[in-house]
């Protein structure tokens, strides 16, 4: 079971930046905030949305260290 790259699994016309990490941006579509954190790993660099997308095609694994993706769980930030 070989591991695909995940913005090859999903649709983005946005090219990566260095600001994206700065931003706190997620990883895969580079407009939303990062607010999930991906289980078992414990990264945070998806929204909500983008990580359920991912979470759902074959294969499934993290942007970072490419372990498989159990869940992608919702996080909320206090202001």
């Amino acid at each position: 079971m070989t591991p695909r790259s995940p913005a090859s699994l999903l649709e983005s016309t946005a090219l990566p930046s260095c600001r994206a990490a700065l931003a706190d941006e997620c990883s895969i579509c580079y407009e939303n905030a990062v607010d999930a954190v991906i289980y078992a790993c414990g990264h945070m660099c998806l929204c909500y949305s983008c990580g359920l997308r991912l979470k759902r095609t074959s294969n499934a694994c993290c942007p970072i260290c490419r372990r498989e993706i159990r869940d992608v769980i919702r996080t909320y930030r206090s202001t």
